[in-house]
């Protein structure tokens, strides 16, 4: 600056900015499934006697978001998204972001040495 009280301008384009209020009044904003998964692989396999060494391994859920609901659990192994298969945390991002808030994915996870389907409802933060 030039020594002015003046603020610093920055360009920002008009439709980012109806978008971003057009979230916040949805409430849809960015989609998510409250999750945190680690990549599974032969060695993690090995180590904790999983099932399989293939997917994605929940290591947490969010108590109150909509994976917790859909009744995915901590330890629970994330194999398949809507039938395509997942491998590591970009995987499962890449659907939940492409579906959006307010849709419904198919987990197809492994708890223990079961598998089975979980549908889970994307919500908006």
């Amino acid at each position: 600056t030039d020594g002015d009280s003046t603020p610093a301008v920055r360009n920002i384009s008009i439709n980012s900015v109806k978008e971003e209020i057009g979230r916040a009044l949805s409430g849809t904003g960015v989609p998510y499934i409250g999750v945190a998964t680690l990549a599974n692989s032969a060695q993690l396999a090995q180590r904790y006697r999983l099932a399989t060494d293939q997917g994605l391994i929940v290591t947490s859920v969010l108590p109150t978001g909509p994976a917790a609901e859909a009744g995915l659990e901590a330890g629970d192994i994330i194999l398949q998204v809507d039938g395509v298969d997942v491998a590591a945390d970009e995987d499962l991002d890449a659907a939940v972001a492409a579906a959006g808030a307010g849709q419904a994915l198919t987990l197809s996870i492994v708890r223990g040495r079961q598998s089975g389907d979980l549908e889970v409802t994307i919500a908006g933060r």
